[in-house]
């Protein structure tokens, strides 16, 4: 499996605020720290994969969205 962590780091690097400013390296490091403890809060949710950075399926992409919002996966399946 590919793990797309540095590749969203480099994203992320490129990305502006709305107003126009660069997102700082503090906060694209508690970006990157938020989605790895999705990981341990949400390990059904992404299943069979360990990292949300392993995803690359759309469909599952959206579940694990589902279960953050909702944050009471399974129930709402």
């Amino acid at each position: 499996d590919t793990d797309y962590e540095n590749a969203f780091k480099s994203w992320l690097a490129g990305e502006v605020k709305s107003n126009g400013a660069p997102y700082s390296e503090n906060t694209r490091n508690q970006y990157i720290s938020a989605l790895k403890a999705v990981s341990g809060t949400f390990a059904e949710a992404i299943e069979p994969y360990t990292s949300v950075f392993f995803i690359t399926d759309v469909g599952i992409f959206d579940k694990v969205i589902l279960a953050i919002q909702y944050e009471d996966y399974p129930t709402w399946q």
